[in-house]
């Protein structure tokens, strides 16, 4: 079986800018600290290929615990498959999250995986297989 994880973070000098322009417009630290936390959360699309096809999980981790809502569209088949999950999610501080989960035969598709923490929004991973 073959995996392919495909990993985007939200970087730390994108964080460490966020404050600095954050500051210097006067915004509070409360809003500046929940940016901080952002910057430890780790969202990807794993990709794992079954017996029937390929299974797609979304999934989040953080370095500390975090809240939030997700969105995982699954497109393919030249537009006629469009899969939508989303919804709430806690993951506790280490840990990782299975967010959503598509089975899909072989066949081609586009997979967007977004997350929404602390009032930031992180995309994550844009995977697909033509």
């Amino acid at each position: 079986m073959t995996d392919r994880k495909i990993i985007l973070t939200l970087a730390s000098t994108a964080c460490a800018t966020t404050l600095a322009l954050a500051g210097m417009f006067g915004v509070s630290t409360a809003a500046q600290s929940k940016s901080a936390a952002a910057a430890g959360i780790f969202c990807e699309v794993v990709e794992s290929q079954t017996a029937y096809g390929v299974m797609l999980e979304a999934t989040v981790s953080a370095q500390s615990a975090a809240a939030g809502t997700y969105k995982f569209a699954v497109q393919g088949n030249g537009g006629g498959m469009n899969i939508n999950q989303g919804g709430p999610f806690a993951v506790a501080a280490g840990e990782t999250a299975l967010l959503g989960k598509v089975t899909l035969g072989n066949s081609n598709y586009d997979a967007k995986l977004s997350i929404f923490a602390d009032g930031v929004s992180i995309p994550c991973d844009e995977t697909s297989r033509t």
